[in-house]
């Protein structure tokens, strides 16, 4: 689990970065025609997200170098936050960080189950975040067509829109195998406009498919930027070099394997005597 673990958050952190530039009509993204699901326009209808605040909220999470010592407050606790206040794409986005770093642990460890009517919504739409990206790190199709099925059955007074979103995203990467240009492709010009489906759609995508999945270009385009790009990555993503997104994959796979080590009971440590051999002339 340790030994690929870091390829995959790198693969998130780079989709993510990738699919708000599209967005934001930074960098262009075409179909695969020849297996694209049929487009009613040709102008995409998806909503981006203009205002800057949550990319910046990621990239100072991602900054910190001591994480495993926790010097940096990833988020507040879940409990002191209004649950109406959790309840779209923006804040599951700004709480990416926080659910990648306890990836692995039971979602009702992390949220704890719904407090009754006015905190129901808060748990709900992170523990189905939680369960999509494992789903998909794990590339559990079953797993992953159960949480768009248990999403689409909430009655539609309980449908928050991180939900909608995440629902929606399920069903682009499932229709496309997980293939994350098709998946993305078919977000942008999705017919009702979604605010944040892309990026939801990119990341979880490829998490299915990791580093492979991102499309070579897009990467080079982050590795290799012109000097516009360069100064938008600054500006949005504060992000001085390209070597950055790599420093942050490494800071959410450290956080992650911190939290492995901390909340896991590891057996006695065994010791392993040498053999030795006896005999009446030795002094072994």
């Amino acid at each position: 689990m340790v030994s690929f673990r870091n390829s995959q958050f790198r693969a998130i952190v780079i989709s993510l970065v990738i699919t708000d530039a599209v967005s934001q009509g930074r960098l262009p993204w075409e179909l695969n025609t020849a297996t694209a699901i049929h487009c009613p326009g040709k102008e995409s209808a998806a909503v981006d997200l203009a205002d800057d605040r949550w990319c910046q909220a990621i990239a100072m999470q991602l900054q910190s170098c001591d994480s495993i010592n926790g010097s940096v407050t990833l988020q507040p606790q879940p409990g002191s936050i209004p649950s109406e206040a959790i309840a779209s794409p923006v804040d599951l986005l700004i709480r990416l960080p926080q659910l990648l770093s306890q990836l692995d642990l039971p979602s009702d460890s992390m949220y704890g189950p719904a407090g009754g009517p006015a905190s129901e919504i808060a748990p709900r739409v992170m523990t189905a975040f939680h369960d999509c990206l494992q789903a998909c790190l794990n590339q559990d199709l079953s797993a992953l067509a159960f949480c768009h099925e248990r999403f689409i059955q909430l009655p539609e007074s309980g449908q928050a829109k991180g939900i909608a979103a995440l629902a929606q995203a399920i069903e682009l990467v499932l229709a496309a195998s997980g293939d994350m240009q098709l998946a993305v492709g078919q977000s942008l010009y999705w017919p009702t406009a979604i605010a944040g489906l892309p990026l939801l759609t990119g990341i979880l995508s490829a998490a299915w498919g990791g580093l492979g999945s991102v499309p070579c270009r897009h990467r080079l385009w982050l590795e290799q930027p012109t000097d516009d790009l360069q100064a938008w990555l600054q500006q949005r993503w504060h992000i001085p070099q390209a070597t950055t997104l790599s420093a942050w994959a490494l800071t959410l796979w450290q956080r992650w394997a911190g939290q492995a080590l901390t909340t896991t009971s590891l057996p006695l440590p065994a010791v392993v005597m040498p053999l030795s051999i006896h005999s009446e002339n030795s002094s072994l």
